[in-house]
């Protein structure tokens, strides 16, 4: 490996250069943000036209979601590695790239298995944006404004996880499943070419890459096998053996990649992140805070649709303030996370959010739409407080060379809260509800309890949960140690292990 000596460092541009081309960099990322919000949000509202146009049922459809789950969330750490010693702009570009190319090919797609493999190719798109993206944003805006940064880019992830399922059921109503995908190409090709044009690679010359196949493959087989167990629980039970083999396979393979990963000359995952507090403290409040984020949309989907009547445009509306609010607010909390403390931001969040959950719980047959507006606008702004603070503490904990691995933990940790907090939602819904219709039938009067009310009262006991651990998520901010400034030190040569 070269010397530091051996790179000449990249000269620094004029302030009013630098200034302009930080911005520049957010705007391309912006738009990559916006590309990848939209296109996880839009998958909600395709699960049933996808299940209609090849006659499979629920739990296959599914994995048109789950695919691209996979796809992104088992390669972020590798791709996190890959963009730190090849250059996270031409990752980035290279992600773009294979999205853009997934994104055609879904909508050619001739049955399941194709749609299912092309939206994992999306994922692993995906997996080389996500953390390349925050990286860059990292390195070029300075300490004291990151916080305003990620803030702004909060509220495109708000715009793209409100307007896919919006534009997604325009583009289903009027046309069919695949112009829901064909529709974003145009804006997925202007992404990738001003990427192409715009960004400036750094002034430092590309690592030989070593890449952890093993780790990631051990890292591929727990998290498929956990989602597979989460997923199929509910339609199968949780005795079911394919249910507990699954179950039990990631549970052997989580270990087994740790092991790895502390003994790999070149990981990719460096543990240490892990294990520094700032790191600790923002991962595990950051799977609290997904989770619920997952869990109110899908449950207040339900509670709308089956259990109140609601149409699906006007559900559809109503859940969209849910994003519309975190989108406005995210900017002033940006800049509060500039000002105040991450924990106490991060902690206040996960209060609020919880809180939110709690009054949701509570809603019955006669709530109005505005109460439901008011309760989840209350709940998203939980989330706007809680989300720059927590991108701008992890970022700050780690060296400058490391960045395109803790991007990476933050978007696999987001993805993984995302999916966890769906499954176990929809798996605690059908078991409540079936558990609210069997005592019915064994002693209420007649009509006492309709499947209907029995929904509204299965979503109010798994709002309950998610709220439990949103809250839960609080914990470790306040009880920990203050951590000192110092960051992660920098991953010694291999010569000197």
């Amino acid at each position: 490996m070269s010397s530091p000596s051996a790179t000449p460092a990249a000269q620094p541009p004029p302030p009013g250069v630098a200034t302009a081309y930080k911005w520049v960099v957010f705007g391309v990322m912006a738009l990559a943000t916006l590309l990848t919000t939209m296109d996880s949000s839009s998958a909600i509202i395709l699960y049933p036209a996808v299940a209609t146009a090849f006659q499979v049922d629920a739990s296959v459809a599914a994995w048109v979601g789950l695919a691209y789950l996979l796809g992104s969330t088992s390669l972020l750490f590798a791709m996190g590695y890959v963009g730190d010693a090849m250059g996270r702009e031409r990752i980035f570009l290279l992600g773009l790239g294979t999205f853009t190319a997934g994104l055609g090919l879904v909508g050619l797609a001739q049955n399941i298995p194709q749609l299912i493999l092309w939206r994992a190719l999306q994922g692993v798109g995906a997996a080389m944006i996500l953390p390349a993206e925050t990286a860059i944003l990292t390195a070029v805006f300075p300490s004291r404004e990151r916080g305003r940064a990620f803030g702004l880019l909060g509220a495109v992830v708000g715009l793209g996880l409100a307007s896919g399922p919006a534009l997604g059921g325009l583009a289903l109503q009027y046309l069919d499943w695949r112009a829901v995908f064909y529709t974003r190409v145009p804006l997925s090709l202007l992404t990738t070419f001003l990427a192409w044009r715009l960004l400036r690679r750094q002034g430092r010359q590309p690592e030989r890459l070593q890449l952890d196949v093993a780790g990631s493959l051990l890292f591929l087989c727990f998290l498929g096998s956990f989602l597979f167990a989460v997923n199929q629980a509910g339609r199968l039970g949780p005795g079911s053996p394919l249910v507990l083999g699954t179950a039990l396979l990631s549970l052997v393979a989580l270990p087994l990649f740790g092991l790895r990963e502390a003994r790999a000359s070149r990981p990719i995952v460096d543990l240490r992140l892990i294990r520094h507090p700032a790191m600790l403290r923002g991962q595990m409040a950051l799977l609290a805070h997904f989770q619920a984020w997952a869990a109110a949309t899908f449950l207040m989907a339900f509670f709308m649709v089956q259990g109140m009547g609601y149409g699906t445009a006007k559900a559809g509306l109503i859940l969209a303030v849910f994003s519309v609010v975190r989108s406005l607010a995210s900017p002033a909390t940006g800049w509060l996370a500039d000002h105040a403390t991450p924990r106490l931001l991060m902690s206040l969040g996960l209060a609020v959010m919880a809180s939110g959950l709690v009054l949701l719980s509570r809603l019955g047959t006669g709530v109005t739409p505005w109460q439901i507006v008011g309760i989840l606008a209350f709940a998203s702004f939980g989330s706007a407080l809680f989300d720059p603070a927590n991108v701008s503490s992890v970022m700050g904990a780690v060296p400058r060379e490391r960045l395109g691995m803790a991007g990476a933990s933050i978007a696999t940790g987001r993805q993984i809260g995302l999916s966890l907090g769906t499954a176990l939602a929809g798996t605690l819904l059908v078991a409540r509800q079936s558990h609210y219709l069997a005592a019915a039938s064994q002693g209420s009067p007649p009509g006492a309890i309709t499947a209907d009310t029995a929904l509204i009262r299965a979503a109010g006991d798994a709002l309950i949960v998610s709220a439990a651990i949103c809250a839960l998520g609080v914990l470790p901010l306040v009880l920990g140690k203050r951590s000192s400034s110092r960051t992660v030190p920098a991953r010694r040569p291999e010569r000197e292990r």
